[in-house]
């Protein structure tokens, strides 16, 4: 058996004797209150005589923590003393708690040890409960007035500890009553940084959750942004956006990743970010760099990028000719009428005419009817123009149009503009009711119709027909124009 053991035998045997019995063993003392008191006192020191202890603050201190409780209690009843200490400053409850002794914790507590009391190291109850992961402990002495400021030799607040730790439900325990807890700690750094640099998302989300919205973005936090978008953790990179109040930008290309997503044609990407809660009118930073400008598509809408500031998003998703896109962004309150600034005054529906895709064109004019609805079908071949309503033909006439040498585009298109007077700046011809397509030199139009393939690539309409036209057809109205 050992030693402990032994002695635990001797004082049950000892204890066990009727109080009345011991008090008439130690000289018939028999009293109440105060004198009870200093009678089980005596009674005390008469037991630990009897197993050869001397009591002393050293006695004391040296068998805390080693579960031998039951002496620990005979030491305090015998007046040892609860505010003695060691060389490292520990005191008879700091030692229990470093021991994981809570129930001794317990019992010296009421017997009137501080829950405030710190070691020479400066760490006290709460920092043990903490590291031990004594999530009662911790609610019951933080309900009791402890301290969650106070940091020890390392400038370690008990939170701190707990973000070290990965405890995430000790960091939501401590952050709501840990004041300035974004203060430097350690090597400059702060609670953020240690929660970032251990890595663990529920600890970092927490301490997130905990702190100020960030105004910028840290680069471990963009890593995080980053890994959570390549694992398509939606519900993570929502969380990560919604607490950082500046635009998460590309460390390659220096540009907002909405932007990055869509010159690498990323549209999961794209849409992930925008389900998150990124900008929908986010511009491009400047200035643009020639590798992020390389990326986008030559001519028009890489020359507004260069060349005009407030680029935003809209305007190149409507540069590559992504209508769905273009749809999800205005659904989430992108301007469909922004400009451009500087000397290139252009907006969103620009963009699509440098791809001529009539669907994004289509998107980008509120209200246009959908092409089920009212479109117009002309016939080269036929010479003929048919006008749809809701899938069914309710009108048609005869056209002419371009003649050799001067084709008639053929396509889809929409209309773009329409001019109740309009003047060909190429031919210098009056062009009546003219309806243009896709923002190209060319259109429908009132003129002479006798004659087939007569026109240099507009379609020309009868005047009355080409004044029915101009008033029906709202812009955005689909056009297909076929062999």
């Amino acid at each position: 058996m050992s030693l402990i053991g032994n002695i635990r035998m001797q004082i049950r045997r000892w204890i066990g004797i009727p109080i009345l019995a011991l008090a008439l063993l130690a000289g018939g003392i028999r009293c109440a209150g105060a004198e009870r008191v200093a009678a089980e006192g005596q009674e005390a020191r008469w037991v630990l005589e009897r197993l050869g202890f001397e009591v002393t603050a050293e006695e004391l201190l040296r068998l805390t923590g080693t579960g031998a409780g039951e002496l620990v209690d005979l030491f305090l009843k015998a007046g040892a003393g609860l505010e003695a200490r060691d060389d490292q400053g520990r005191t008879p409850v700091l030692l229990a708690a470093a021991a994981g002794d809570w129930p001794l914790v317990d019992r010296l507590l009421k017997l009137g040890a501080k829950t405030d009391v710190l070691d020479a190291r400066g760490r006290g109850l709460l920092l043990a409960a903490v590291v031990q992961r004594r999530g009662d402990w911790v609610d019951r002495l933080l309900d009791a007035g402890a301290d969650p400021q106070v940091r020890d030799d390392g400038e370690h607040s008990p939170l701190h500890y707990a973000v070290l730790g990965q405890d995430t439900g000790m960091v939501q325990r401590l952050i709501g009553r840990t004041r300035n807890c974004m203060e430097p700690c350690c090597e400059g750094m702060d609670l953020l940084d240690h929660a970032l640099e251990r890595g663990g998302a529920p600890v970092l989300d927490a301490v997130l959750e905990g702190v100020p919205i960030q105004e910028n973005w840290r680069p471990l936090a963009m890593e995080a942004l980053l890994r959570a978008m390549a694992d398509g953790e939606k519900s993570r990179v929502r969380f990560l956006l919604g607490r950082h109040a500046a635009v998460p930008v590309s460390p390659v290309w220096g540009q907002p990743l909405t932007h990055c997503a869509l010159a690498e044609r990323n549209r999961p990407v794209l849409r992930l970010l925008l389900e998150c809660g990124a900008d929908p009118n986010q511009e491009l930073l400047e200035p643009v760099g020639a590798e992020f400008l390389a990326r986008l598509p030559s001519g028009g809408v890489r020359q507004y990028a260069e060349n005009a500031s407030g680029v935003n998003l809209i305007m190149l998703a409507a540069g590559l000719g992504w209508s769905e896109e273009v749809e999800l962004l205005l659904g989430l309150g992108a301007k469909r009428k922004g400009l451009t600034r500087g000397k290139i005054r252009v907006e969103p529906l620009h963009f699509a005419s440098c791809v001529q895709d009539w669907r994004t064109l289509h998107v980008l004019f509120a209200g246009a009817p959908k092409p089920e609805v009212l479109r117009v079908e002309i016939s080269i071949s036929a010479q003929r123009a048919e006008l749809f309503r809701d899938g069914k033909s309710v009108f048609r006439t005869t056209v002419s149009t371009g003649r050799p040498g001067f084709p008639t585009p053929k396509g889809e298109f929409v209309v773009t503009d329409k001019h109740m007077e309009h003047l060909s700046t190429i031919y210098k011809q009056p062009m009546p009711y003219f309806l243009r397509l896709n923002f190209r030199e060319f259109g429908m139009h009132s003129g002479i119709t006798d004659a087939p393939f007569a026109s240099h690539g507009c379609i020309r309409l009868p005047s009355e027909v080409a004044k029915r036209f101009f008033g029906e057809l709202p812009l955005g109205t689909f056009v297909r124009i076929r062999d």
